[in-house]
């Protein structure tokens, strides 16, 4: 099986800050205090995980929505919470947000990846990243498409079928995020190869959501 590693991300996009009507990204470089702090204070939460490799003097890439704070960056965390997408796409794959390019980057490198296709919300981001993604991009396996996942099927040829549908459009992690998943799962389960089977659809962090509202319940439940 071939072994896919992440790219660092400075060292695909510029030194100097990309800005768009929406985002910005830019790099982050923190130092050892706060390294320290951050791995306290999800150590105190129960989420160590969330920092588990955060190293100092580390010029990690983020990408910053307006009025939002940061969507994604290519930190410990979110390279950890999508690993298992680079072991598990294969063939035609459909990828719901578009963000820095953290796992499309390696997937273009992939052998049993055909085609990659990306349903994107906003044009302004599309027009930052795609260009520096396609100098990744010498087999042409990259689409970005323009519009709501949760509309897309008008934008996609219907007849296409996917062996990897993955959805990665949340900005936090957040309980809420589970009933879009639902939703999406219901809309796009049916474009999924079934005659292949290897294939699968999922989303970003379903698994541990779904432990988590499971664990909400059991501990809502104690009070009645």
């Amino acid at each position: 099986m071939q072994q896919l590693n992440y790219i660092d991300l400075h060292k695909v996009y510029p030194k100097e800050p990309l800005k768009s009507e929406t985002y910005t990204i830019d790099r982050i470089i923190l130092d050892s205090n706060r390294v320290h702090h951050e791995r306290v204070r999800s150590m105190m939460d129960g989420n160590d995980w969330l920092t588990r490799g955060l190293e100092a003097d580390f010029p990690y890439v983020r990408l910053v929505k307006k009025g939002e704070g940061v969507m994604m960056s290519d930190t410990p965390m979110e390279r950890n919470t999508n690993y298992h997408i680079l072991d598990k796409a294969n063939g035609d794959v459909l990828i719901f947000g578009l963000g820095l390019g953290l796992i499309i980057l390696p997937l273009l490198q992939k052998e049993n990846v055909k085609s990659i296709t990306v349903v994107e919300l906003y044009q302004d981001l599309i027009d930052v990243v795609a260009p520096i993604l396609k100098k990744s991009d010498p087999k042409g396996k990259l689409t970005i498409i323009q519009g709501d996942c949760f509309e897309a099927h008008n934008i996609i040829d219907k007849t296409k079928k996917f062996d990897c549908i993955y959805g990665d459009i949340w900005i936090s992690i957040d309980t809420d995020n589970y009933e879009e998943m639902k939703i999406l799962t219901k809309n796009w389960k049916n474009r999924l190869n079934r005659d292949n089977p290897n294939s699968f659809i999922d989303h970003w962090l379903k698994d541990y959501l779904v432990k988590k509202i499971k664990k909400e319940k059991r501990e809502s439940s104690l009070w009645w």
